[in-house]
């Protein structure tokens, strides 16, 4: 059997291996696929064993071997070598995690939150994604959220959250194991850790006196607006206007642009950053300048040792927001308004609904008597 002179140049034909019956050549003298016909329990089969002339005939005559070899060695431990077999094609034709999660997302654009959880649930199983899904495993999937675990707690809890509608849609199409619908988030406590005025003042203190610092004039523009802090370290001059800042819906948890009114603290930070204003885009650059800073945790310490106050995340400040101007007799909704919180539980069903004014002078009057809490901090 010498396929370089018995194929032809174009087109296709087939060669049989003269030792081995079933083993087959298909194609031309550039190029061909091995195959092997048999039969298992009555039925007429045929594997790809793979492609000349990477593989040769001696190769190949090896591999259809071990191919007869293993399916006599799978029926007599009493495996069923055609559910096997379908079991492999189906992962081979199946979508990949990314290409369904894609479906899914274009399929759910009317939740409000699909947006985030897209994000979120790409960042924790990113090394998942080109899986099929059939080969996704619990074991697999719950691998990722320990490591995530190990830096965001939350964060791996809510890709979990986020997970699951997605887990049972696939499940519903046929394309997942019911195994995976057992996945589950652990019960965690919830956090109710906010600063009181004496603790915000010194964490403003502090942050104030680490003077041109990047994370420090974050900081305290998180203090200023009460916004996340990425959507905070990915603030860019282009979404400045006068005394608004629009978040585009893409950083956004509800994955809407929000504009956020500026008082005189957040516009104090933006005047002393525009004097160190580089080419970038982004007000609050890391090294780089290309992407928005990222040292946290770092700056977290030195902020702690210096504040003398600890036990409490930058989410926290959020928190402390709506507590104090609670405190100070500031209306709830206008407080979750000022938050981005769309569908707080200030507003009933019938409101949320109905309810989509941006009640930007109100946002705006807030966001100055905040201004004026924080300074009495």
């Amino acid at each position: 059997m010498h396929p370089k002179t018995d194929l032809p140049p174009i087109g296709r034909a087939t060669l049989k291996d003269p030792e081995i019956p079933g083993l087959e050549l298909r194609g031309n003298s550039k190029s061909a696929t091995w195959t092997l016909r048999h039969r298992v329990d009555g039925k007429r089969i045929r594997d790809t064993i793979g492609r000349w002339p990477g593989l040769t005939t001696v190769a190949a005559r090896k591999a259809a071997h071990a191919k007869l070899a293993s399916v006599a060695v799978t029926k007599a431990s009493g495996g069923d070598v055609l559910a096997q077999r379908a079991e492999r094609q189906k992962v081979k034709k199946a979508r990949s995690f990314d290409e369904a999660l894609l479906t899914y997302v274009s399929q759910r654009s009317d939740l409000r939150t699909i947006g985030h959880a897209d994000r979120v649930i790409r960042n924790v199983y990113s090394r998942l994604l080109q899986e099929k899904l059939p080969s996704l495993t619990k074991a697999k999937l719950l691998a990722c959220t320990d490591k995530q675990r190990e830096s965001a707690p939350s964060v791996a809890d809510l890709s979990i959250r986020y997970l699951r509608p997605f887990l049972k849609w696939a499940y519903d199409r046929g394309e997942v194991g019911p195994d995976l619908l057992t996945l589950h988030v652990r019960q965690t406590a919830k956090r109710d850790r906010y600063l009181n005025k004496k603790e915000l003042g010194a964490v403003l203190r502090a942050a104030q006196s680490h003077g041109t610092h990047v994370a420090a004039a974050a900081t305290i523009m998180m203090i200023a607006t009460a916004q996340r802090r990425n959507e905070v370290a990915g603030m860019k001059w282009s979404e400045i206007n006068g005394d608004l800042w629009t978040i585009p819906g893409e950083r956004t948890k509800t994955g809407k642009d929000y504009a956020v009114p500026l008082n005189h603290i957040a516009q104090k930070v933006l005047d002393e950053a525009s004097k160190m204003r580089g080419e970038t885009d982004l007000v609050f650059a890391g090294r780089t300048g290309v992407t928005p800073f990222n040292g946290w945790s770092r700056y977290k310490r030195k902020l702690d040792t210096d504040s003398g106050i600890s036990n409490w995340t930058f989410h926290d400040l959020r928190r402390t927001f709506a507590t104090l101007c609670a405190d100070e007799g500031i209306d709830a909704v206008i407080v979750d308004r000022c938050l981005n919180h769309v569908g707080a539980a200030t507003l009933n069903d019938v409101a949320r609904r109905y309810q989509y004014s941006s009640m930007i002078d109100q946002k705006r009057a807030a966001m100055k008597r905040w201004s004026e809490i924080v300074t009495n901090a």
